[in-house]
């Protein structure tokens, strides 16, 4: 995979939300490395509006593939991934507060996350 689609789409990436609520929906693989600080992370995820009008989804598609911890995705969603496992999935709220582009389409809208994490390789240490 090349690394400009190892990013989140431009869309979301140019969004930066601050506040952010997390439910979890499944149990995670216990056996599998929990995701944190360096670890290469595959993910399958659904953007929704506040309505559940669908913005975009991976689901079907190649997986969204990222470093944990080098803002490489949406701030809100880095932070609530930490600890999750392969297998697990949660619903991530990011709302309101916009920095970046105040023209952008999705400034000022709640927008939810539904996240599966496919698979989870540990950081590597030196």
């Amino acid at each position: 995979m090349c690394p400009s689609r190892a990013l989140i789409s431009p869309l979301l990436f140019s969004v930066l939300l601050f506040a952010l609520q997390a439910s979890a929906q499944t149990q995670p693989d216990a056996k599998a490395s929990p995701i944190e600080q360096g670890a290469v992370v595959h993910l399958e995820y659904t953007v929704m509006d506040d309505k559940g009008n669908v913005i975009e989804s991976h689901k079907g598609k190649d997986p969204l593939v990222y470093t944990q911890g080098r803002r490489q995705i949406v701030r809100g969603v880095e932070k609530a991934v930490v600890g999750m496992r392969r297998g697990e999935t949660k619903r991530v709220t990011v709302a309101k507060t916009v920095i970046l582009d105040f023209n952008h389409p999705l400034a000022g809208k709640t927008l939810n996350f539904d996240i599966k994490v496919l698979s989870v390789a540990p950081a590597k240490t030196n």
